[in-house]
């Protein structure tokens, strides 16, 4: 080109004027003959955990899917490591849990359970426990009229914290059942409203009157889902369907001490002082069982010709009663997060190593805690965590990384949506400081796919 274009200069200037182009794109194939980096292994491991998925929906034996879990697991671990030491992380989350006054933003104990409003409020514990089953905990100590606390190691009521696990255990049961008979949308609303019900529920009807019009074939007795199984109404539904698959309180306690790694209890001052004022949730469950069709006992109708005994084992009473005792079982922040732990690790359990649920159940249940978990405060929560979790009146969070681990912490003083203000920021500066949001994560995915 130089000599046809100037005549005059010679080849070897030609040449050396092109030499920098050369150069350039030399550096850009060398370039990208280079390894991997971090970023490209984790996306890889985001498709590999798709294929996973594929592998466990797909019909393959159920040695074949063990096989590929165990694998997964295991390239998994090897591939990820804590970029902060976990002794520094939990240390930072204490002391942000330490910097905040006891009554931030209005924080104040649930009072509405006399039992919960006795908690020493100025307890805070914060644990990370790894799929590996690594545990990390740092928490306070507390002077009160019995002596010293340690608040790592108070047992304290898992309230609502159960519904998610609660919900694990329906699904391994019957995949089907929570979203056909519950629903899992959010609701925008408080976890215990009543007004929630009456809405979803109409918008259920028109909903259903369209589908049936549009479809004859269409059974809206099988797609009565309005709510969630992370507020009140959902849970005590889920809680039903239990029940009226022959589960009972025990084997549903027996299922989370399954999560715990060891055997869990009722913590009886606790359940006795809910039970008594527990009003609310007896309105609720006894709305959704007069609604129709019913929300509550829902698979008992099919059978109720059958076995004439089925509503003594399901009724709003038996059905409330049992939720209560489940959210009265005692924790302490270390359980939690094994507990939380267990869901990170495709359900089997790091401490036991037990398969507590399905491994195909894991995804479905975390979805829901992302989407509800944080009841009518979701949004900021995916803002600021952007992970899977789940908050409780008696002042504990856990909260999941999938395939990495889970961190629990508690403290008692909750903001105006129930959820314990400093166990969040605790919460969220471990995940924001490793950098562990879903959200984030997703640009490196889909940039590997493409």
């Amino acid at each position: 080109y130089q000599r046809r274009v100037h005549g005059e200069k010679s080849l070897v200037n030609g040449t050396m004027k092109s030499f920098p182009f050369f150069v350039v794109l030399l550096c850009c194939v060398t370039i990208a003959r280079i390894p991997a980096t971090a970023r490209h292994r984790r996306a890889k491991k985001h498709l590999e955990a798709i294929e996973l998925q594929e592998v466990i929906r797909s019909g393959a034996s159920k040695s074949a899917k063990d096989s590929r879990i165990t694998t997964f697991r295991h390239e998994f671990l090897e591939a990820w490591q804590f970029q902060v030491q976990p002794e520094e992380l939990i240390t930072g989350a204490y002391n942000a849990m330490n910097e905040l006054p006891v009554d931030v933003k209005g924080a104040k104990n649930a009072d509405y359970i006399p039992a919960l409003a006795a908690v020493n409020p100025n307890m805070f514990a914060v644990a990370i426990t790894t799929v590996d089953g690594d545990t990390y905990v740092k928490g306070n100590t507390v002077s009160t009229k019995s002596g010293e606390v340690e608040s790592w190691k108070y047992k304290f009521s898992i309230q609502s914290i159960s519904k998610a696990f609660t919900l694990a255990q329906a699904m391994d049961l019957n995949h089907n059942d929570v979203q056909h008979y519950v629903g899992i949308e959010p609701t925008g609303m408080p976890f215990n409203s009543i007004i929630s019900i009456e809405q979803k529920n109409q918008i259920w009807r028109e909903r259903s009157a369209a589908k049936k019009q549009m479809d004859p074939s269409y059974d809206p007795n099988e797609d009565r889902g309005i709510q969630n199984p992370m507020v009140n109404a959902g849970a005590l539904a889920t809680v039903s369907l239990l029940l009226d698959r022959g589960r009972t309180f025990d084997d549903c306690l027996a299922m989370q001490s399954k999560f715990a790694g060891h055997e869990l209890s009722v913590i009886e001052t606790i359940y006795k002082s809910e039970a008594a004022t527990n009003y609310r949730n007896r309105a609720i469950a006894n709305l959704l069982y007069s609604l129709t069709p019913r929300r509550l006992c829902m698979l008992h109708e099919k059978e109720k010709q059958k076995k004439k005994d089925k509503e003594e084992q399901c009724s709003p009473e038996s059905v409330v009663d049992v939720y209560t005792r489940l959210c009265s079982v005692g924790v302490d922040v270390t359980e939690l997060s094994v507990m939380g732990a267990t869901l990170a690790n495709l359900g089997v359990n790091p401490i036991t190593g037990e398969q507590v649920v399905k491994s195909e159940v894991v995804p479905e249940v975390l979805s829901i805690m992302a989407m509800c978990g944080f009841y009518d405060d979701v949004g900021n929560w995916a803002f600021h965590a952007g992970i899977p979790g789940k908050t409780g009146v008696g002042g504990g969070i856990v909260a999941v990384v999938p395939g990495k681990f889970a961190v629990a912490a508690f403290a008692p003083p909750l903001d105006a949506h129930g959820n314990s203000a400093r166990a969040e920021v605790a919460i969220e500066h471990i995940i924001r400081t490793l950098r562990l949001s879903m959200f984030e994560n997703i640009p490196t995915f889909f940039v590997k796919r493409w």
